[in-house]
C-alpha cells in the first residue's frame, strides 16, 4: 500500500491510469452512481420514475462489485473469449433481474428482496474469494482478504475526514462572509467524497501481485496472539459452558429448549469462525500453543452438540408458530453449521475458502425458482387462510365489510389468521391477497381501545402497529391509508395558513392553530374535512422553506385512489 510514497502530479496521474487500466468498468459504474446522485440531489427525487429511481441505486453499485470482482479474477490469468463473453452474460442478467424486479414502480415483494439480498451476498463474497480457486492452501486468500478489509477501512476513513473538514470550510464561508449555501450544497461535497473519492482510494489499496498472490506466512506480534488468546478465546468457552449448562439444565427439567438459544449458537458458530480465520496462518508455523489448538482444531467438535440444541429450538418455533422466511433460512444456517464443523474437523481447519461461497451459494438456491423460501412460505400462508375464509364464505375474495364481520365473529380464534393475512399484504402487497380479499381492504390484527372518548367514535378494530395505543376507526369512514413522510404534496402557505395534498385529498389548517395543538403534546393529532379524517403522531413544518412532513392514517369515506 505505496498510495502515498513519491507523491507528485505525475505519480499521481500515472497511478490513476493505471487504476483506470485495471479496474476501468468499476470505475465507470462509480462514476455515473455519482452523477445520478448528484442529479438528484439538484433536482430533486422526482427528476426520474420511482421505478428507475430505485433501479438505479439497485444496479450501480452492485454492479460495481460485480465487474470488480471479475478484474480481480482475470488478473494474472489468460483468459479466452469465453470467459468474458461469460462474464459479460452475467453482468447484464444480473442487471436485467434488478429492472425486472423493479416493475411495481420500485416496490419489491418479499421473494425479490431475497433474490436481490442473496445475490448481492454472492456478488460481495466472489470479490474477496473468485480470484482464489484452486490454490494449494489458502495463505493468498487470507492476506488478500485481511489486506483488502483494511484498504476499505483506511479508504472510508479518509473519506470521512474529507467530508467533514470540507463540510467545515463550506460552513465557514457562510458564517465569515455571509454567502447562502443550501442543503444541496452540503449533500453534493458529502456525495463526492463518499460516491466518487472514497471508493477511488479503495481500489487504488487493493493489492495487486506478489501483495494479492501471497504465499508467505506472516509473523503476527505478541499482542496479535494476545487479544486472541486472553480475550477471544476465553470469551468462546465461556460460550460454550453456557451453552452446555443450559443442555443440562434441559436434561434434568425435560424441557424442550427456548427459542433464544438459536441467537447465541449463532454468536458462538461466527465466534469460532472469525477465531479460525484469524489464526488461520498459526497452522503454518511449527509452534502452536495449547489454547490455539484448542480453537482450531477442538471447539468444532465442541460445537456440534449446541448446534442440536438450536436445531430443536428452530422446530419448535416452527411447530408452535409456523414457518417464516427468517425461520427458514435460519434452519439453512444450521444446516450449513453441522457441514462446516464437520468438514473442518476433517480437513483440520487447512481449507477456509470454501466457508463463505458455501454459504452464500446455498442461500442463494433457497432463494431462487418455486422452492424458495420465501414462495414456501407465501403458498403455505395462503393455503392456511383460504381455508379458513372458505369455511366462512365460500365466495372469495371478501370484501371489506365481510372481513370485518369475520374478524368480529371469530373473536379470538381470528387473531392467527388475521397477522397471516397481515403478514402476507405487508411482504407480498401485489400476490399475497390475491384472490382472497378486495384490493382495498384494510387488514388488522387485534383489538384496541382509541384514546378518545367521543361516543361518535368507533372503538373496535385498528391495527396495532400504526399509532402508538391504537386509534379508533370513526363511523362513517370505511377506508384508510398509511400516510407516510413522503406522501405529502402541494405544500404551500398563505395568509398564515398551511395546505398541503394527500393522494387527492386536500388539507388545510392555521400554522397558529397546530403550533397550539402541538404544544399540549399529545400522542395524536386530528384534521378532518367533510370526506377524510387525517391523524398523525408526527408533523414538521417549516413555512421559510415551505416543507411538511408528517405520518399518520388517512380515513376517507369513499375507496383510497394511488
Amino acid at each position: 500500500m505505496d498510495l502515498f510514497k513519491n507523491i507528485s502530479l505525475r505519480k499521481t496521474l500515472e497511478r490513476l491510469s493505471a487504476l483506470l487500466k485495471r479496474f476501468p468498468f468499476t470505475l465507470l459504474f462509480v462514476l455515473v452512481q455519482t452523477i445520478f446522485i448528484i442529479t438528484l440531489i439538484q433536482n430533486g427525487w422526482d427528476t426520474f420514475s420511482d421505478r428507475m429511481t430505485v433501479f438505479i441505486f439497485l444496479a450501480l453499485p452492485t454492479s460495481a462489485l460485480l465487474t470488480l470482482s471479475f478484474h480481480l479474477f482475470n488478473e494474472e490469468r489468460t483468459r479466452n473469449a469465453f470467459y468474458y463473453i461469460g462474464e459479460a452474460v452475467i453482468l447484464l442478467a444480473w442487471i436485467g433481474a434488478c429492472f425486472y424486479f423493479t416493475r411495481n414502480n420500485g416496490e419489491l415483494e418479499l421473494d425479490e428482496v431475497c433474490i436481490l439480498l442473496t445475490g448481492f451476498i454472492c456478488i460481495f463474497l466472489s470479490v474477496f474469494t473468485l480470484s482464489f480457486i484452486r490454490r494449494k492452501n489458502d495463505l493468498p486468500f487470507w492476506h488478500f482478504t485481511t489486506r483488502t478489509i483494511s484498504a476499505a477501512i483506511i479508504a472510508g476513513f479518509i473519506g470521512l475526514i474529507l467530508c467533514a473538514s470540507v463540510s467545515m470550510l463550506i460552513l465557514s464561508l457562510e458564517q465569515l462572509f455571509g454567502l447562502k449555501m443550501t442543503d444541496k450544497v452540503y449533500t453534493t461535497e458529502i456525495t463526492i467524497c463518499m460516491s466518487l473519492i472514497t471508493p477511488v482510494l479503495f481500489l487504488m489499496l487493493i493489492p495487486e501481485g506478489d501483495q494479492k498472490q501471497d504465499y508467505n506466512v506472516p509473523t503476527f506480534s505478541k499482542f496479535y496472539r494476545g487479544v486472541i488468546q486472553y480475550l477471544f478465546i476465553p470469551l468462546l468457552i465461556c460460550y460454550f459452558v453456557t451453552l452446555y449448562l443450559y443442555a443440562l439444565n434441559i436434561i434434568i427439567h425435560w424441557e424442550l429448549p427456548k427459542g433464544w438459544v438459536s441467537g447465541l449458537v449463532t454468536t458462538l458458530m461466527v465466534g469460532m469462525l472469525t477465531i479460525i480465520f484469524l489464526l488461520y496462518p498459526q497452522q503454518y508455523q511449527s509452534q502452536l500453543k495449547r489454547i490455539e489448538r484448542f480453537a482450531l482444531h477442538v471447539a468444532p467438535l465442541l460445537t456440534l452438540p449446541v448446534l442440536v440444541l438450536m436445531s430443536v429450538g428452530i422446530f419448535r418455533r416452527i411447530s408452535d408458530y409456523g414457518i417464516t422466511v427468517p425461520r427458514l433460512y435460519l434452519l439453512l444456517f444450521n444446516l450449513w453449521c453441522y457441514l462446516a464443523c464437520i468438514i473442518l474437523l476433517v480437513k483440520r481447519t487447512r481449507n477456509i475458502w470454501w466457508l463463505p461461497v458455501s454459504f452464500g451459494v446455498l442461500a442463494f438456491l433457497a432463494s431462487i425458482g418455486p422452492w424458495s423460501f420465501s414462495n414456501l412460505t407465501k403458498s403455505q400462508m395462503r393455503k392456511e387462510v383460504r381455508q379458513a375464509l372458505i369455511a366462512y364464505n365460500p365466495q372469495l375474495p371478501l370484501s371489506q365489510e365481510q372481513y370485518r364481520e369475520w374478524f368480529l365473529e371469530q373473536g379470538e380464534n381470528a387473531k392467527d389468521i388475521a397477522s397471516k393475512l397481515v403478514y402476507l399484504k405487508d411482504n407480498y402487497p401485489k400476490t399475497g391477497l390475491k384472490d382472497i380479499l378486495a384490493d382495498s381492504v384494510f387488514t388488522y390484527s387485534g383489538q384496541y381501545q382509541a384514546k378518545s372518548d367521543e361516543p361518535e367514535v368507533d372503538n373496535t378494530l385498528v391495527r396495532e402497529d400504526l399509532i402508538p395505543n391504537g386509534i379508533g376507526l370513526p363511523l362513517g369512514y370505511n377506508y384508510v391509508k398509511i400516510v407516510e413522510r413522503g406522501d405529502v404534496s402541494g405544500v404551500t402557505f398563505q395568509n398564515d395558513s398551511v395546505f398541503f395534498t394527500i393522494g387527492k385529498t386536500k388539507f388545510g389548517v392555521r400554522c397558529q392553530e397546530l403550533l397550539d395543538e402541538l404544544k399540549k403534546e399529545k400522542e395524536q393529532y386530528t384534521l378532518e374535512t367533510g370526506d377524510a379524517m387525517l391523524v398523525f403522531d408526527f408533523v414538521r413544518f417549516n413555512p421559510d422553506t415551505e416543507a411538511l412532513s408528517l405520518s399518520g392514517l388517512l380515513f376517507t369515506k369513499e375507496p383510497i385512489k394511488k
